[in-house]
């Protein structure tokens, strides 16, 4: 590892070496919309709901059994995710839970295909490559800054690296049809599915029962 990235997986999160890559099973990403559908409190609630989820000892023992990368982002309009962490001990899983901090101010649009396109980057840019990359699209409303049709060419990009799942996680709220629009538009790959959550306040349960279905 060179000075780079021991500065970076000291202070920023945990850079993998090249020693590494062979031994992560998965890449997760997750990404949380902020979106302004999305209010101060329940932008908080995604945040505790990922937080706690992690803290659980059934995710720990499940981390025991796969080697896993992890990084969290936010997307609206636009889209920033964060550094890798190697979920290797508990002191990294700590470090990783302490990192989930809001990244970006509220975002006037949802755009999804701008979301996804920022993944394909974060995937294209990893110093690792894993047995499979699940990704974590939780949101509670549809693509309204580009067309459809950019949200297919940006998963169809995504999906066409190889070994990618994208999943959902979609948010009953003011959009009752939002669990349909995910299912067609943005899962995709091998075993992808949606398991949606009953308004904000069920956000903790659904992040929970999602994570254990994938890495559990």
């Amino acid at each position: 590892m060179n000075r780079r990235d021991f500065i970076a997986g000291t202070l920023f999160g945990i850079t993998l070496p090249a020693s590494a890559q062979s031994q992560i099973d998965i890449g997760l990403i997750l990404m949380s919309d902020i979106s302004s559908s999305v209010n101060t409190e329940n932008k908080e609630i995604q945040l505790e709901g990922i937080k706690r989820a992690f803290a659980q000892n059934r995710i720990h023992n499940s981390l025991k059994e796969w080697n896993v990368a992890v990084c969290y982002g936010e997307w609206g309009r636009q889209a920033k995710i964060g550094n890798w962490y190697h979920l290797n001990s508990v002191d990294n899983i700590l470090a990783f839970i302490d990192s989930i901090k809001p990244m970006n101010d509220s975002d006037d649009a949802t755009c999804v295909a701008h979301c996804l396109q920022m993944v394909k980057h974060k995937i294209d840019t990893a110093t690792f490559k894993p047995d499979k990359w699940i990704i974590d699209i939780s949101g509670d409303g549809k693509e309204n800054l580009l067309s459809v049709e950019d949200v297919h060419i940006a998963r169809d990009n995504l999906l066409e690296m190889g070994d990618v799942t994208i999943n959902g996680l979609p948010i009953i709220a003011s959009e009752k049809d939002i669990v349909e629009w995910y299912k067609e538009h943005v899962i995709g790959g091998p075993g992808a599915f949606v398991l949606p959550s009953n308004g904000h306040q069920n956000f903790i349960d659904a992040i929970f029962k999602k994570l254990l279905r994938e890495i559990g």
